[in-house]
């Protein structure tokens, strides 16, 4: 297909040893939202590692992977078209880092500004652009301690957009904030989406999958267990089997939440049927 992004056929991906990645085969396409769900240490963030090229598969017959449909992939290309928020870009970025220079560290690929960057004033009205996007502008002065860490996400999330990559991935970006900050974040991921970005984002919970998620890829264990609308994979017994849990699934306003079920002590082996 001539919007295909992501192309991967049987590859595996060990890290110290240990197979992380099993066996993985999907294809996504520019346009269409995806949501990673799985538990944590399900393989979501080494998927993502993966194609953001911190990680490599190994090599075997059949094995193929393929970005924007190139099994030869420029680092520095693939910058400009993929833009990343994980934890270790967070963990990167000094409390003492201007939010402005942040964003605009994202033209040189760098966390912050250093003393030889040239600045532009194409850059600045840019970056200027990006933050109002983001509801920052009037932050754009402070330093990252200064912010919430719902603003200090929506910072890293601009620094990613600087370059208007065609897709975005962000793991977990909802992670250790607030009510008020999580619904804040959801609704401007849904304006990204709807301006045209494709985004990628991997979770382990259903509150935060988005309205405009158009397929949801199940991790459990280093495999695709499942993948499919998010109205054939976000079913009670699917759920409660990816999660060794007994929950029930509740749609309101096209959003999704868990419920647990009182009675969790009958045995699992009804939602384990459900893949044999």
């Amino acid at each position: 297909m001539s919007n295909q992004w992501l192309y991967l056929e049987k590859v595996d991906v060990y890290k110290n040893q240990t197979k992380v990645l099993d066996n993985i085969s999907i294809e996504l396409r520019i346009g269409e939202n995806i949501t990673i769900l799985g538990p944590n240490g399900s393989g979501k963030s080494s998927f993502i590692e993966l194609i953001n090229r911190s990680i490599y598969p190994i090599f075997k017959k059949n094995s193929v992977l393929q970005i924007f449909k190139s099994t030869d992939i420029n680092i520095w290309d693939l910058r400009k078209k993929v833009g990343l928020v994980n934890t270790d870009i967070q963990k990167r970025v000094s409390r003492k880092m201007l939010v402005f220079d942040i964003v605009m560290s994202g033209f040189y690929g760098s966390i912050g500004l250093h003393s030889d960057s040239k600045i532009y004033s194409k850059h600045i009205e840019s970056v200027n652009i990006t933050l109002n996007r983001m509801s920052l502008y009037e932050e754009k002065n402070k330093t990252y301690g200064e912010l919430s860490d719902g603003q200090k996400r929506r910072v890293l999330i601009a620094r990613s957009l600087i370059n208007n990559p065609r897709i975005l991935i962000l793991d977990e970006p909802m992670i250790g904030l607030d009510l008020k900050s999580h619904y804040e974040l959801i609704e401007i991921l849904e304006k990204i989406s709807e301006q045209g970005t494709t985004l990628l984002i991997s979770t382990n919970k259903l509150e935060n999958i988005l309205t405009t998620t158009q397929k949801i890829i199940c991790f459990k264990k280093g495999k695709i267990i499942k993948s499919g609308s998010p109205s054939e994979i976000l079913k009670a017994n699917l759920i409660s089997s990816l999660f060794d849990t007994q929950v029930e699934v509740i749609s309101a306003n096209g959003y999704w939440r868990t419920v647990p079920i009182k009675d969790r002590k009958s045995s699992m082996s009804d939602q384990r049927k459900y893949y044999d």
